[in-house]
């Protein structure tokens, strides 16, 4: 019975660590579309702010 409560103590540790990097990951992404959404929201203003005739 003890191993099989420590192997659930083991599993139950790495399902933690597997959840918090997801979570990084997540930030990491979310923090990338930011900066690319306002990279092509500052290039469509540029653009918009030409004249052209």
């Amino acid at each position: 019975m003890q191993e099989l409560q420590s192997h659930y103590a083991e599993v139950t540790r790495q399902l933690q660590q597997s959840n918090d990097q997801l979570g990084v990951a997540t930030r990491r992404c979310q923090t990338l579309q930011d900066r690319k959404l306002t990279r092509l929201n500052t290039s469509h203003d540029s653009i918009s702010n030409c004249n052209f005739y």
